[in-house]
């Protein structure tokens, strides 16, 4: 929307049109640009789009809290997807380069994990899903081998008592541990982290 446009023709005594007064009521704009139109001046193009952009986030970081809050089956969701930094296989990428690739191939299978549900026969062993995220990493016999690895490397970096509450939960929630770096579990800086590099490293060899 043209707001310029729509504060020139203020001053030659038009109205601007419904459309932009519930813009910016909606974004809570109106009163701003009120106070420009009193001081009879509009600011530049920069520095109005910066407030726009800075309005329109913080009403949709709002939306977004309540919905975590109010919608209890966005809780999946919001377990990896944080509302205030990046999503964390982003921040591990950086941190540690050599465990890019692995993590891209990861958040690959996030978005697998919360597309909408619905039927689908896995491409490598025919079988027949509603959760192709889950059914690839837990059950797929494709990859039987890798996956059997996977669980005896996690139970060494993990210890025991960690590995057998992660084997107490159900397929879904231990897949949501293994791309969120075991949030759940009791674990030191360094086993959290080797296990979350043993993790990744072998969703990337069954998912690619």
């Amino acid at each position: 929307m043209n707001i310029t446009f729509q504060v020139r023709g203020l001053s030659k005594g038009l109205s601007p049109s419904p459309f932009v007064y519930r813009i910016l009521g909606k974004y809570g704009l109106t009163t701003i640009l009120l106070r420009y139109l009193s001081g009879a001046s509009f600011p530049s193009s920069k520095c109005w789009k910066k407030t726009v952009k800075t309005a329109i986030y913080e009403h949709e970081h709002f939306e977004l809290k309540n919905r975590l809050i109010i919608d209890m089956s966005l809780g999946q969701f919001a377990a990896v997807h944080s509302e205030y930094v990046p999503c964390y296989l982003w921040q591990f990428s950086r941190l540690y380069r050599d465990q890019t690739k692995y993590c891209y191939t990861v958040i690959n299978l996030v978005s697998k994990l919360f597309s909408h549900t619905y039927v689908i026969a896995c491409t490598k062993c025919e079988i027949n899903t509603d959760s192709i995220a889950v059914h690839n990493v837990m059950f797929c016999t494709y990859s039987s081998n890798i996956r059997h690895y996977m669980w005896c490397n996690l139970h060494k970096s993990l210890g025991s008592a960690a590995y057998d509450s992660l084997c107490h939960m159900c397929p879904r929630d231990q897949l949501i541990e293994l791309i969120t770096a075991f949030p759940s579990l009791n674990l030191t800086d360094k086993e959290r982290v080797h296990s979350f590099k043993t993790a990744i490293r072998f969703l990337y060899y069954i998912c690619r």
